[in-house]
């Protein structure tokens, strides 16, 4: 999911990161699937890396002001708007490649609000 030059950019303790790095490499060939790069999916790192690299994703667009509540990589943007929700996925999906991170528009979801 992530690559290490972005995680070196958040964690500076080297002792943390030789341990991560330690535990991905764990995780190649087990009951986990192996990801091309970064995180194997369904490994129990992945929550804990989610959260130290989609940090600067969170700031970002609480900056910008969208409504972003987020667990682990999953996460929900609150608009007014169905425009407003296009940008901010356009503007989410561009935070996100910088920090090496890819959308998977297959995994995107959108609801309208109903009155009741």
């Amino acid at each position: 999911m992530f690559g290490e030059r972005h995680l070196g950019k958040q964690v500076a303790d080297s002792g943390v990161l030789k341990l991560i790095q330690q535990m991905l490499k764990a995780g190649k060939g087990s009951a986990v699937r192996d990801s091309p790069s970064g995180t194997p999916q369904g490994g129990v790192i992945s929550p804990l890396l989610s959260n130290i690299m989609l940090t600067p994703f969170d700031k970002e667009m609480r900056q910008k002001g969208y409504r972003l509540t987020r667990w682990a990589d999953d996460w929900v943007l609150t608009c007014r708007t169905r425009a407003e929700a296009e940008h901010a996925l356009a503007r989410a999906g561009r935070i996100l490649e910088t920090l090496g991170v890819t959308l998977n528009r297959e995994k995107i979801v959108s609801h309208r609000k109903r009155r009741w």
